[in-house]
């Protein structure tokens, strides 16, 4: 990944961590997705996405991120 892509996905981290503290979980949601779109192997937003996936109570979602079949 180019340096343009790691700017972009710390960009959407940082947008997405703000997101979070602003309880608007949606579009956290969206950040994180973005860059596992870009990444598959990125541990930080595959745990970003775990967290709101548990905010938003959607239990089995997060289980599914670890590898765990609902």
């Amino acid at each position: 990944m180019g340096v343009f892509g790691r700017f972009n996905k710390s960009s959407l981290s940082r947008k997405g961590r703000r997101l979070v503290d602003r309880r608007e979980y949606d579009g956290a949601l969206e950040c994180f997705n973005r860059i596992l779109n870009a990444d598959s192997k990125d541990i930080n937003a595959w745990l970003d996405k775990v967290n709101v996936l548990v905010k938003l109570e959607r239990y089995g979602d997060a289980l599914d991120c670890y590898g765990f079949k609902s």
